[in-house]
Order: structure tokens, then sequence, then C-alpha cells
């Protein structure tokens, strides 16, 4: 005789599944007041983020995310993801570089042209040499801190996506003709799992920028080859703050 396969007449519902998934990474309390949403604990006083992050690899196949509230103690809240955080798709941010990058040349064939570094001094065009010594550092620096700020993404368990450069080519209004940039993804629909996996992520762009840009000012100012810069302080002089300084009335100290 064929042994029997018991079946349970019981239905679970969406709740009921979430609450026995949810209690492999936390004591559960009471319930909260949103839907599918607990008073948590770490399993066996383990770190909720921790738990946290355990948790939504595992609701991540099922398209949802648990999010967790700043109460004591927290609550978990499960959701699906947020539709919709994708910004641009690659080949959108590759034609975003492209236009980009046209627009630094532009902008750095002006400073070419103002002061005097063209195809006489060099051997090349002036198109060219904006190109070298303008757009490229640029482009060379932000690409470095797109790929640090995905990886550093990547150790917290996100993709998050590259960034694109915001260029305005109006050079006589703001000489360093980059204004910001625009990310892949919405960071506020992409679930973070703590603040120190956000603050991470984007202090990595601003940091990367300052110690990869201060490396390229140093060495263009440094020799008296350098094509654009007649000094340490050249960019300073041509600012719009300078030139507000510049025109600020000045006192002399007078002695008591």
């Amino acid at each position: 005789m064929p042994e029997e396969i018991l079946i349970d007449t019981e239905t679970w519902g969406t709740r009921e599944l979430l609450e026995v998934i949810t209690s492999r990474f936390f004591e559960l309390g009471n319930e909260g007041s949103y839907p599918n949403s607990w008073e948590v604990r770490g399993l066996d006083g383990k770190d909720v983020s921790k738990q946290l992050e355990e948790l939504n690899s595992h609701l991540d196949t099922m398209g949802l995310v648990g999010s967790l509230e700043e109460t004591n103690p927290p609550v978990l809240i499960i959701s699906r993801i947020p539709q919709g955080s994708n910004v641009m798709g690659n080949y959108q941010s590759l034609l975003m570089w492209a236009v980009m990058s046209v627009f630094l040349t532009m902008a750095g064939s002006h400073w070419v042209s103002e002061y005097g570094y063209d195809s006489n001094s060099s051997g090349n065009g002036e198109i060219m040499n904006s190109l070298i010594f303008f757009t490229l550092p640029i482009l060379v620096t932000l690409s470095i801190a797109s790929y640090c700020r995905v990886l550093i993404a990547r150790r917290f368990g996100i993709e998050i996506g590259h960034i694109a450069p915001i260029v305005f080519p109006i050079p006589t209004w703001w000489p360093f003709g980059i204004v910001g940039a625009i990310g892949q993804r919405k960071l506020d629909m992409v679930p973070i799992p703590s603040r120190r996996a956000l603050g991470s992520i984007e202090l990595a762009v601003p940091l990367s920028d300052f110690w990869l840009s201060s490396r390229f000012f140093v060495g263009g100012t440094s020799g008296n080859s350098s094509p654009m810069v007649a000094s340490r302080w050249y960019f300073w002089s041509r600012t719009l703050l300078s030139r507000v300084d510049n025109d600020a009335p000045h006192t002399r100290p007078t002695r008591g």
C-alpha cells in the first residue's frame, strides 16, 4: 500500500507567510500600524541592520523589501520594491556622457583660445588641446569617482548605477563647465540597509573628485609647461566669487 500524502487544508495568507520568513531573522513583537509590520529585535541579539540585509536578500526574489522605522523598539515594514527607480539605462548614460564631453570641450576651447595656448605653441589644434588638457582630466576624474561609488554600493549589496555629468558650456559664467551629476537610479527609491551605507555611498564621489582633481591641479600648475594655467591661483582669479571679492569695499586697519 503506497504511503499516504497528508495535505494541509488550511491555506496561508501573505501576512502569515511573511511572518514565518521574518521570524528566521528577527524576534517579532507586537504588530505595527501598517500592513505586514511588526516590532522587532535581532534574532539572538544580533544587529537589526545586519539582519535586515539578510532578510532583504531573501525577499528580493519575491519582489519585496523590508525597511526599519527608527522607533524603540524598531518597527519592520515589508512592502513591494518601489517601481520606476531607474532614471536612465546604460545606453542613455553613455549618450549623455558623449554629449557632455562635447560641452566640456566647448568650454575648454574658450580658455585655449583666450589664453593663447593654440596650435602655434603646441602643434595641436584648439579643439584637440581642449580635449586633452580640459575634457579628458575631468572625464577621467568623474569616471573613477563613479566606479568607486558603484563598488562601495556593491559592498553593501546595492546596485546603484553610475553617474553622468551635467555641463553648461558657458565658460564666462561658470569657468569649470561641469555643474553637477545625475545618477542612473533615484537614490530615494533604492532600499539602503543603514545610515552607514548611505553615507559611504554618497561620500564616494565628492571625496574621489577632491583627491583626484587636487592631483591634477598640483600637477598642472607645478611646471612652467602647464598649457592652460599661468599660476596656482589662476582658476580662483577667474571665478565669480573672486570678482565679487575684488569689487567689495576693503578698509585698512588703523593703529590706535
